[in-house]
């Protein structure tokens, strides 16, 4: 078996990946997607001095009263006023409306103290409530490429009159479920069942990293099943199967995927937990063997399948490691480089860790618990109490 380090491990998977292009899509189906391209905007926004209020737009030129001005006409949103409004005149205006030439100042229709057939007075308004031409925006402003659509920005874009915009398409990717142990959840548990739990946390975890998952049926531990469903999905663009990736009696997808055509870059990886982790390729088509225990696969998850769907995207979001102060003491680490589940606690702008006690890798009520993992090297001797350690925040 071919052993690496987590770390060339990691490499070696993001070396094999090209960005898999762009597509255009409309504005109202573009939430979570990425921009491939920069935005320019052509308009102004307002494309026009306008009224941010409800009232009335005033010639106030020469008057030193607010009182005695004399109605003149009507300025709806979306219509043309084309008569200058004279000084002491006043115009009934709407929010959004254009200003007439000669309007200096908006009273709000709330400030109007009397109205006396076409004769207006008003309390007085310190604001002239006009928003002018392109305070928002003008023409030139750009919004970069690889920023995900979020409401915020989706709204802008319609603004800067784009109905449609080009995206970084989404990865696909096929998970395959492998184990004779293996129920549907809801179904019954008997005769030795277990229910298929890890496959519903990695695609969730794919749609939070803008991919699409596509649940592949539960297959047996039979060789020739397995060979069958990797060769159907090798039109994905990644290739997950769950389960079978160590080297007992009835772990079958090595062989399997071999028969199918990929190539393997590694076999193991120096970690713990996901050991049995594996990694090749065939054609555009990665493919992942990922350990069936499920803490260990959604490390695995975290660790490698993250940053590959990010990469696949155009980006290259690496591990985020960081420092954080132990809470208590921790034995030296073995052979392996270890993830271990943790408490992170951020107090007075300090980070703050502490380890759990159970790091079985089929406990998902403790990775529930925990919220990062306190990373540590091969053979790293033992810390104190107080002591720094490098910390990676979960998001799985």
């Amino acid at each position: 078996m071919n052993k690496v380090s987590q770390e060339r491990a990691l490499n070696t998977i993001l070396s094999l990946i090209k960005p898999i292009g762009k597509e255009t899509v409309s504005i109202e189906n573009s939430y979570g997607r990425i921009l491939s391209e920069d935005l320019v905007a052509k308009n102004f926004s307002p494309p026009a001095d306008c009224s941010s209020m409800d009232g009335y737009g005033i010639n106030s030129y020469k008057k030193g009263s607010i009182n005695g001005y004399r109605l003149v006409g009507e300025v709806q949103a979306g219509k043309s006023y084309y008569k200058e409004v004279q000084p002491g005149e006043a115009v009934r205006i709407f929010t959004g409306a254009n200003i007439p030439k000669g309007v200096d100042k908006i009273i709000p229709q709330e400030n109007l103290l009397s109205k006396i057939g076409n004769n207006l007075t008003f309390f007085n308004s310190n604001d002239k409530f006009i928003r002018s031409k392109g305070s928002n925006f003008k023409p030139g402003f750009k919004i970069k490429k690889n920023n995900q659509l979020n409401p915020r920005l989706i709204s802008l874009i319609a603004a800067m009159n784009f109905d449609k915009i080009s995206v970084l398409k989404k990865p696909k990717v096929a998970i395959l479920s492998i184990g004779n142990e293996l129920s549907y959840p809801g179904n019954s548990l008997k005769n030795c069942k277990i229910s298929s739990s890890n496959a519903y946390g990695i695609k969730a975890f794919i749609q939070s990293k803008n991919g699409e998952a596509y649940l592949k049926p539960i297959i047996k531990d039979e060789k020739e099943a397995i060979t069958q469903s990797i060769r159907q999905s090798l039109k994905f663009d990644l290739i997950i199967t769950i389960g079978g990736a160590s080297i007992g009696k009835y772990d079958l997808v090595y062989d399997a995927a071999l028969e199918a055509g990929i190539t393997f870059s590694f076999t193991q990886v120096n970690m713990r937990p996901g050991k049995p982790f594996k990694a090749g390729k065939k054609g555009n088509t990665l493919f992942f063997s990922i350990p069936g225990n499920p803490v260990s696969s959604l490390i695995c998850s975290q660790l490698f399948i993250g940053p590959v769907l990010d990469r696949l995207q155009g980006e290259n979001h690496l591990l985020n490691v960081k420092d954080a102060i132990l809470i208590e003491d921790m034995e030296a680490n073995g052979k392996r480089k270890h993830f271990i589940r943790s408490k992170l606690i951020k107090k007075n702008n300090k980070s703050y860790v502490k380890p759990f006690k159970n790091q079985d890798s089929s406990n998902l009520k403790i990775l529930n618990k925990a919220n990062s993992l306190i990373v540590r090297k091969e053979y790293e001797p033992a810390i104190k109490r107080g002591g720094k350690v490098k910390i990676i925040e979960l998001s799985i």
